[in-house]
């Protein structure tokens, strides 16, 4: 019965995992629950900018440390720039959908 909080350690909400993050509002106020499909994200790095990598002696002199820093930009947008109007209904589907109010 457990088995599930391994893969999702914030619970499951219909089957699908809970991610809590600090973007979203209060509860109970718009955009407290979003349920968003991240395979409709896609993720951009700047070709060959790869991880750059820094070093700094400087920082902790006094207690003879090296402090490192690892630095590694990463931008993401959607796929869609608009929700989509599908052939028969009048629905409108979207990957990211917001709760109202409640």
């Amino acid at each position: 019965p457990n088995a599930g909080l391994k893969d999702a350690p914030g619970g499951l909400l219909l089957g699908k995992p809970i991610i809590q993050t600090q973007a979203c509002q209060a509860l109970s106020a718009k955009g407290d629950v979003y349920f968003v499909n991240l395979k409709q994200y896609r993720t951009i790095t700047k070709r060959g900018a790869g991880i750059q990598l820094a070093q700094s002696m400087h920082l902790y002199f006094d207690a003879g440390l090296t402090a490192f820093r690892a630095t590694f930009r990463v931008d993401g947008q959607p796929k869609f720039k608009s929700s989509i109007t599908p052939a028969k209904g009048s629905a409108a589907l979207s990957p990211y959908v917001t709760l109202e109010a409640r």
